[in-house]
């Protein structure tokens, strides 16, 4: 595995994980910024991919315009109905114009979270090369720098090739508006300062209303020898000094890289080519020559990438001589007409600048505002309705979805790039360390950036989405909060959770294979021991959550209550237990009593309840029976203090009952006739029954005398 350590610059346009755990999906394609070319109609078909990190099962895009008349609304679209594995990738149309796009996941209808592109534009992407003139050239330290896109929608790439000439793919790319009024300059891959380019640019975004990217691969002070050569892989001089020898596939490289990356994956509408000066002097090159390399560096490049991409040419010659003056070659001229009528769709005639009504400083180069805004007007005008309408634009392409699966071992996931490509090669970010690795496939275990870079046999590049690993891929080991034993009532229900988190839980009962259920909870309802796992997006399973246990207690029969007296009612239980306890009711409120007789002491219906107190370790749980039968105690059978019980009654088998205590009271028994049959004295206790004696059965009357209330009752001995 190759190692590279990336600068600072280099990590810019790589995603770091986010900081918030609460962050549930992250859009990692397209780039703040990034411009498509928009097709003959207007339109482009954009990438949307990113990662998602809590269950998913719709991933959904809508695109508003920046500001109004800046492009055509599209409300909520599903781009994705099928995200598996933490990646979701899909695409929408969109028309011309400026955006911000919002993308929302959801599961079962209900939202788990969003990002936002503040900017993704459809719209015109130029690539820029040539010479100076279109470098643009910052010597003159006494002038100000060009002037910056005043439009929000004009952008350039944030890359500098210039110092490490680099012939690798560019990194991720970085997208701003074209100001560069700062200490960096460079409009990448080796633009300097803005030039007329950021002119150009709010021409164009006004007339056209779409936004514009420009990507300049220019170099001073180069003649078309220089691009011949460079292109054919053969070593390349300076034609202002031998002793200068251009970097290894300089200039050309930049160029075909611009080609085989930006606009490969982005689109591109033309290449906006100035160059000749260097060519009328020092090289003083014929026409033949001229227009046989400048031919020849266009079909090269189409060859040796398979992507074609218009050339607007721009018909400039002008230079200074040996001696300083200032002249033009109609030969140079002649060639570049030639080479765009000939290379018919390929080509398209540029801005004449060898005339245009500026002062060259210098006797060569734009410099000052006036003069740049000249010749962004010349380039403005050639690019018009009739070239739009007339040269197809190389249009964006679709990136290939990453998927992802964990491996049975548990502990690495797998990310897959789809076939059909002539070569892989993946980028890996840890700790600030990027490192890259060729396959088709990756394991992966630990947190981290991974994205990758898919090259057909001509070297065109597709960069993917980046996949982000916030955690390892293996699920922390869930902790149950409620662990422990617990219990509940037969009628009752008992439920386990786990705190909140991104993955999903899956909740079992030993002995059991199937998933009881799915859920940050689980409402158990049956007596068993009970455990959790994690699933994350990937696949990966947790450890097994250290067990919790549940007991559920046997329902209890309801008791039977009876009249157990004038003034009681008794409750008979079904069966034994220990802690048992009743709860009775009247009129359904719940009364103090907690015996198995109470006293009646007031009309209505009675129940009870039989109450059960079950211990587990230092744990307690109080249950309850259904409610017994009712008993209706009615208004005259709690008005007196006393009565004779059972009547009618037989004789040895009835009672007297009092419901308060009373001392010294007398009993008195007459028959029918009036007779005294017996008289006593007796001390009343509450619920003590004294019996009644009478010699034979009839009708009979009981007087109860207790201090100065008397009481007569009658009563019948069977």
């Amino acid at each position: 595995m190759k190692e590279l350590l990336l600068s600072f610059l280099g990590l810019v346009g790589i995603l770091l994980i986010p900081s918030s755990s609460s962050a549930q999906i992250s859009v990692t394609f397209p780039q703040e910024r990034a411009v498509f070319q928009r097709d003959m109609n207007g339109y482009a078909t954009v990438s949307v991919s990113g990662t998602y990190f809590k269950a998913a099962d719709k991933i959904e895009v809508r695109a508003k315009a920046v500001l109004t008349g800046q492009g055509n609304d599209i409300d909520w679209t599903v781009i994705d109905d099928e995200p598996d594995g933490g990646i979701f990738t899909g695409a929408v149309s969109l028309s011309q114009g400026w955006y911000s796009l919002e993308i929302r996941a959801s599961l079962s209808g209900n939202i788990i979270g969003g990002d936002t592109i503040s900017r993704v534009g459809v719209g015109e992407v130029f690539i820029i090369s040539g010479q100076s003139n279109a470098q643009g050239v910052e010597d003159l330290t006494q002038l100000p720098l060009p002037p910056g896109a005043s439009d929000d929608r004009v952008n350039y790439v944030d890359y500098n090739n210039e110092a490490i000439h680099s012939l690798d793919d560019p990194p991720i790319p970085v997208f701003r508006q074209l100001q560069l009024q700062g200490n960096d300059h460079i409009l990448g891959p080796r633009g300097h300062t803005a030039w007329c380019w950021g002119l150009l640019g709010d021409l164009l975004a006004q007339k056209l209303n779409v936004p514009v990217l420009f990507i300049n691969t220019a170099w001073s002070g180069t003649s078309i020898q220089n691009w011949l050569e460079s292109s054919r892989g053969i070593e390349t001089y300076s034609v202002y000094s031998d002793l200068y020898k251009f970097p290894p596939g300089m200039p050309y490289a930049n160029l075909r890289l611009s080609v085989q990356n930006y606009a490969h994956q982005y689109g591109a509408r033309a290449i906006l080519w100035m160059l000749g000066e260097s060519d009328t002097f020092p090289m003083r090159m014929n026409f033949e020559d001229f227009k046989s390399k400048l031919e020849t560096v266009i079909k090269s490049l189409t060859s040796a990438t398979n992507v074609k991409i218009p050339w607007m040419i721009a018909r400039t010659s002008r230079n200074l001589d040996a001696a300083g003056m200032s002249i033009t070659s109609q030969a140079i001229i002649d060639a570049q007409n030639a080479v765009i009528q000939e290379l018919g769709e390929m080509t398209a005639a540029g801005p004449e600048t060898d005339d245009l009504p500026v002062t060259r400083i210098d006797g060569i180069h734009f410099y000052g505002a006036d003069a740049l805004q000249v010749l962004a007007s010349a380039w403005s005008e050639r690019l018009s309705p009739e070239f739009f309408a007339g040269h197809r634009p190389l249009l964006s392409r679709r990136i290939g979805k990453i998927t992802s699966r964990c491996s049975s071992a548990n502990n690495t996931v797998t990310l897959r790039l789809p076939d059909g490509y002539n070569s892989y090669i993946w980028s890996l970010e840890r700790d600030g360390l990027v490192t890259e690795q060729n396959g088709q496939s990756l394991n992966v275990s630990l947190p981290g950036n991974y994205s990758a870079r898919l090259k057909d046999q001509f070297g065109n590049t597709l960069r993917t989405e980046t996949v982000i690993v916030p955690t390892g891929v293996k699920p922390s080991k869930p902790v149950i909060r409620e662990l422990g034993s617990h219990q509940v009532c037969n009628d009752s229900s008992f439920t386990f959770s786990v705190p909140f988190g991104q993955d999903q839980y899956q909740w079992y009962k030993e002995g059991e294979a199937n998933v009881l259920h799915t859920g940050f909870d689980y409402l158990a309802k049956e007596s068993g021991t009970y455990f959790v796992k994690a699933l994350n997006v990937w696949g990966c399973y947790s450890e097994d959550s250290d067990p919790v246990s549940l007991t559920v207690r046997d329902k209890i029969s309801p008791a039977v209550i009876v009249k157990n007296g004038p003034f009681s009612v008794r409750a008979a239980a079904p069966e034994t237990g220990e802690n048992r306890s009743y709860s009775w009711s009247l009129d359904s409120q719940v009364l103090p009593d907690s015996n198995d007789v109470i006293t009646v002491n007031a009309p209505g219906i009675y129940a009870v309840k039989i109450k059960q107190v079950f211990n587990l370790g230092e744990y307690s749980s109080v249950c309850y029976s259904s409610a017994s039968n009712e008993i209706i105690i009615e208004p005259e059978m709690v008005n007196d203090n006393f009565a004779v019980f059972p009547n009618p009654g037989e004789a040895g088998a009835m009672f007297v009952e009092s419901k308060t205590d009373s001392e010294n009271a007398v009993l008195i028994v007459y028959d029918i006739l009036g007779r005294v049959i017996n008289k006593r004295q007796v001390t009343f206790e509450r619920f003590v029954r004294v019996p009644i004696s009478v010699p034979d059965p009839g009708k009979y009357i009981l007087q109860i005398t207790s201090g100065q209330t008397t009481r007569k009752i009658h009563f019948v001995i069977k």
